[in-house]
């Protein structure tokens, strides 16, 4: 099942509700590209309001720092012209139900520094590359090319694969431990609540959470839209 789905008609988003025959709690997971129309983020935020809980992402780390800023550049870009993430922020109703359950500055940069100096000083330098490109010269089309993402591995991912530690490591395959763990805490206290819990992450943190509901309490699908990220 596609997360994300890139076609040429635009990026779409999947918003997909879950449940379980052995919880009285329900999930509803919102995959997401951090850089999008505004609508997109206005139907998320629509849809956030019928959740009781609303579990988030964000890390206050130097390095996403940086990224986040290098994306609302780009996104400025009058070829671009979309917005970012973060005009999320203004949806001050809904703070009393979110919970930020990323991992920790400090635990982020215990992992950041565990990696290749070479590694450290190259990524932040080839972002910074890669979005000065997609501010001055690219396109809706170069973002669409590598949003994309899926339930499974593809083959792409299998053929990269790379033994010793990564940025990924860091940026996705920690934090995802880390997520995963919190979400695990916090569905056994709600459990036999009747509860609608909402997920938003980047995509590429939703397979491991969907892994884990379906594989450890036997969460499935009970209906699925898709939402227009940019055209």
């Amino acid at each position: 099942m596609q997360l994300i789905e890139s076609s040429p008609l635009g990026v779409r988003a999947a918003l997909i509700r879950m449940s379980s025959p052995d919880a009285r709690c329900t999930y509803t997971l919102f995959p997401m590209v951090h850089i999008g129309e505004r609508n997109f983020y206005n139907e998320v935020v629509g849809e956030l309001e019928s959740h009781d809980q609303i579990l988030l992402e964000g890390v206050k780390h130097r390095v996403i720092s940086h990224a986040t800023q290098l994306y609302a550049k780009a996104a400025a870009s009058p070829r671009i012209n979309l917005v970012t993430q973060s005009v999320m922020g203004k949806a001050s109703h809904l703070k009393p139900k979110c919970r930020n359950i990323d991992i920790s500055p400090e635990d982020f940069d215990k992992y950041w520094q565990q990696l290749p100096f070479w590694h450290r000083s190259f990524y932040p330098a080839a972002l910074t590359l890669a979005f000065t490109y997609l501010r001055f010269f690219g396109t809706r089309s170069d973002i669409a090319r590598v949003v994309q993402f899926q339930f499974r591995r593809s083959r792409k991912e299998i053929l990269d694969y790379s033994e010793g530690p990564d940025v990924s490591d860091v940026i996705r395959d920690a934090r995802d431990v880390h997520i995963v763990g919190e979400i695990s805490r916090r569905h056994e206290r709600v459990k036999d609540t009747p509860v609608a819990i909402a997920i938003v992450f980047g995509a590429s943190h939703m397979r491991a959470i969907a892994q884990y509901l379906v594989q450890t309490h036997r969460y499935r699908a009970y209906d699925s839209r898709w939402l227009m990220v940019f055209h």
